[in-house]
Formats: structure tokens, C-alpha cells, sequence
């Protein structure tokens, strides 16, 4: 449940569950899907773990990538702009994995709108992890990369 703590933000598994129900009066559909909805829910919250080291994996990547090999070649790439496309890189990427890690543990046409906030929830911590590792590369590795800050 780590990763889905900031989605309870938006909505709590209880409430979830209550919209899952719907309209309906009848107590066996009623109960029908309160048990999809709640396989949907615990399928994505037993792989959030997976889905964070899948975007960590991506992200850290990124950052490698720009900080060491891109930054040593000849020519002027440590400018901010080259920084900001890779991480703009490593959180739509990020976006789609999760996209993709979802579709092949749930079926995503249940509810496409919670896989889309899952997905969006991880981009964003893509985006922190990006700035945390960006500036631990720019202040501990060996880099030309424009520095943001000095210590």
C-alpha cells in the first residue's frame, strides 16, 4: 500500500468499492461486483511494489545516461534544455511502463480512469525521484552537466 497511499488522496478503497456497486438493488450483482471491484483494487495494490522499481529502474537510467555518457561527448550538452528533455523522457516513460505493467496484471477496460491515476501518480514520482538523483549526479559524480547547485 505504499504506492497507493497518495492515490487515497482521491478516493479510499471503500469508497471505490461503493461506486463500483452502482445503482443496482439486486444483492447478488451487488455482490458480484463488489468482488471484481475488489480483485481490481488488491491486483494493482499487491504490484505497486513492482510498479515503483519499474520506475525507479526507468528514471535512474535516464539519469545515468545523461549525466555520464551523453554529458563526456564532445560539444555543448550540458545545457539545462538537454537536462529537462531527459526527464521529461524518464517520466513519460515511466507513465507508459505503468500503463503497460497494469494492462498485463488487470483487465484495464474495468476501469481505465484509476489505471490512468495510478500511472499518472507514478509519473509524478518519477518527476521527484529525477530532480532528487540529478542533483546528487551533479554534486557527487564526475559530470560536465550544468550544475544547479554547488555545495
Amino acid at each position: 500500500m505504499i504506492f497507493l497511499a497518495v492515490l487515497n488522496w482521491f478516493t479510499s478503497k471503500k469508497a471505490y468499492l461503493e461506486n463500483a456497486v452502482g445503482s443496482t438493488d439486486d444483492p447478488e450483482e451487488i455482490e458480484r461486483r463488489k468482488r471484481l471491484a475488489t480483485r481490481f483494487w488488491n491486483s494493482i495494490d499487491t504490484n505497486d511494489v513492482w510498479m515503483v522499481l519499474i520506475m525507479a529502474a526507468i528514471t535512474a537510467f535516464f539519469c545515468y545516461v545523461y549525466f555520464i555518457p551523453f554529458n563526456k561527448k564532445p560539444g555543448r550538452h550540458y545545457l539545462p534544455s538537454y537536462c529537462a528533455i531527459f526527464g521529461i523522457g524518464a517520466i513519460l516513460l515511466s507513465f507508459a511502463a505503468t500503463l503497460l505493467y497494469c494492462s498485463l496484471i488487470v483487465n484495464m477496460d474495468y476501469d481505465t480512469s484509476f489505471v490512468m491515476k495510478v500511472a499518472a501518480i507514478n509519473a509524478v514520482y518519477s518527476l521527484l525521484l529525477y530532480l532528487i538523483l540529478s542533483f546528487i549526479f551533479c554534486n557527487y559524480s564526475n559530470t560536465n552537466a550544468y550544475r544547479w547547485f554547488k555545495l
